[in-house]
């Protein structure tokens, strides 16, 4: 297996996205990390437009994985309002600033840590059905493990 990581750290999205496509050749194993959406601007949209900013992003990494057909792994941060809950739970519409995260991605998971458990669920999956799993985190080697 061929693994060569490639790092774009220019937080304009136009860049990335020719970056993106002149990089990434369609069709192959890559899968491509974007952490983390909420850093990206775009011309003509600034911070006061933080909603269409994203929602942009989301749509135009859509397109980009569907064009280069290799999946895109996206992290972006959840709001506040999970942490007044009692039950803290991630749901979609915890997403911050665009509900068109939600809508472009196949796949929806959301991450809770508390310790050494790494909570991991599947919030939506277009092709299959949702679930939960509990991990364990092993912080040291900054590793991700199923329970025994």
């Amino acid at each position: 297996m061929n693994f060569s990581p490639w790092f774009v750290e220019d937080s304009d999205f136009g860049r990335f996205e020719k970056a993106l496509v002149a990089e990434v050749e369609p069709g192959t194993n890559s899968v491509v990390f974007v952490d983390y959406v909420g850093l990206f601007s775009l011309k003509g949209l600034g911070p006061q437009e933080k909603f269409w900013l994203i929602s942009e992003i989301s749509r135009r990494l859509k397109l980009a994985a569907v064009a280069l057909d290799v999946p895109i792994i996206a992290a972006v941060q959840a709001n506040r309002q999970v942490e007044s809950r009692k039950e803290k739970f991630l749901t979609l519409a915890d997403l911050r600033d665009s509900g068109q995260l939600e809508a472009d991605a196949d796949i929806v998971l959301g991450l809770t840590r508390n310790g050494d458990t790494l909570d991991a669920d599947v919030l939506k999956n277009r092709h299959g059905p949702t679930a939960s799993y509990s991990l364990r985190f092993d912080a040291p080697r900054a590793a991700v493990e199923e329970r025994d």
